[in-house]
């Protein structure tokens, strides 16, 4: 009962934010109609690329994070988990990603617990390096209290975070998913600092997409990266609410609203969620693609009744 009325005001939620940003769209309706759009295949290629290459920096990370929990499987199968898991990240609702992933982990005999714990660890460690990320770009997008109030919020995260590196923790954590835990300083450093390279190469992604729609200048990249940052780190720390869908796009909508019309942000907003879950789905139905053939791959190359092996000659 109660999961269902959580899905119903995840739902709800959802439904609210989305009808705010149709309103927005629909008031700026005649800008939307003049505007200039486009749609250019080189910045699209480039998004996709810069793409690529923050979600095999998050997939490394993630299986570091997930092997120091006591998970021995290989960093690739690690990997494999978190590019296919990921693609229903943005999927309403809080939690849809912790749910694949425990499915997905079952046949390690790892659960819901495991899951919960190593993606709480990477949530704290993508806001952390969010908030690294902002001490620099704040002044392009805020003032000097948000600059104080991430500084207080992340110094505050760092703590939480390095109490993962006292061996009392450790036990702990390690009596609650089942598995030794270890984890060093360095890890730590390693797992902050990678995750500030891949705020900043979303802060790119986004550049990106906006281009291949509209017209924005480079001087520009510093600030929608900054922007980017802030909305994400934003909306990440509201993971708690029965759904955030929609608090990114209204977010960044608003920001971008200071380089194009109001409503052409807005929907620039919406354009890049969507481009994202394309490009989400598209390396989730790689890794799936790749998986199936590995498997009718060793199907082909294994023993037949009789004693010969396919592909094999006496």
């Amino acid at each position: 009962m109660q999961a269902g009325r959580s899905r119903w005001l995840a739902v709800f939620v959802s439904v609210v934010f989305m009808a705010s940003l149709a309103g927005l769209v629909y008031v700026g309706r005649n800008q939307l109609a003049a505007y200039q759009w486009r749609f250019r295949p080189v910045p699209a290629l480039s998004a996709f690329g810069a793409f690529s290459l923050a979600l095999w920096l998050a997939a490394r990370v993630w299986a570091s994070i997930a092997t120091t929990l006591g998970n021995y499987a290989s960093p690739a199968e690690h990997e494999r988990i978190f590019v296919i898991s990921n693609a229903v990240k943005r999927i309403p609702g809080p939690f849809w990603y912790i749910i694949g992933r425990a499915y997905l982990y079952r046949r390690h005999g790892f659960g819901l617990k495991y899951a919960s714990v190593a993606s709480a660890v990477e949530l704290f460690v993508a806001i952390i390096g969010g908030m690294l990320v902002l001490l620099g770009f704040a002044p392009l997008v805020a003032g000097a209290t948000t600059a104080s109030a991430l500084v207080t919020v992340a110094v505050l995260g760092a703590m939480l975070l390095a109490a993962l590196v006292l061996p009392g923790t450790q036990r702990m954590v390690g009596q609650f998913v089942g598995g030794p835990v270890r984890v060093r300083p360095r890890q730590l450093v390693f797992w902050v600092l990678s995750y500030s390279l891949i705020w900043v190469l979303g802060g790119v992604v986004l550049f990106f997409i906006l281009n291949t729609f509209a017209s924005v200048p480079w001087q520009a990249l510093g600030f929608i990266t900054g922007a980017w940052v802030l909305v994400g780190v934003s909306s990440t720390l509201l993971v708690f609410l029965p759904s955030n869908f929609g608090v990114l796009e209204i977010g960044l909508g608003a920001l971008l609203s200071t380089l194009v019309p109001t409503s052409v942000a807005f929907v620039l907003a919406l354009l890049s969620r969507a481009s994202l879950m394309v490009f989400e789905f598209v390396w989730a139905l790689v890794v799936l693609g790749l998986e199936q053939r590995s498997e009718a791959s060793d199907t082909l190359a294994s023993p037949h009744p009789g004693g010969r092996t396919s592909g094999v000659e006496d």
